[in-house]
């Protein structure tokens, strides 16, 4: 399951949530250049720590090549840094690993 900004309430584990964080829109003098660079936050919940691993690294190899999606060139992400982070907000403690990646696009 893969929602952005906030987890659905009925969500199942595992959980990808997806945050943009910056979405800088370069221009030139004569407007938008067609090449840019987001940050996304990438959560990854999971009740156990093998299985966000697993999603973590599958997440990663997903994004780390060029394709594209509705029209959209996407090259490959530069993964900023990884986190792992615990998660107790709910009844129980869940695993939580954290992505920043900067995806470039067109």
């Amino acid at each position: 399951m893969v929602d952005w900004s906030v987890m659905r309430k009925d969500a199942r584990y595992p959980a990808v949530v997806l945050t943009l964080v910056f979405d800088g829109r370069p221009q030139d003098l004569d407007g938008n250049v067609g090449l840019r660079a987001s940050t996304v936050q990438i959560d990854i919940y999971g009740r156990e720590r093998g299985q966000v691993v697993a999603l973590r690294e599958a997440v990663i190899a997903a994004i780390s090549g060029p394709y594209t999606q509705g029209g959209v060139r996407f090259g490959r992400a530069f993964i900023q840094s990884v986190r792992d982070l615990g998660d107790d907000s709910a009844p129980e403690f869940v695993h939580r690993d954290s992505i920043d990646a900067q995806i470039w696009h067109t």
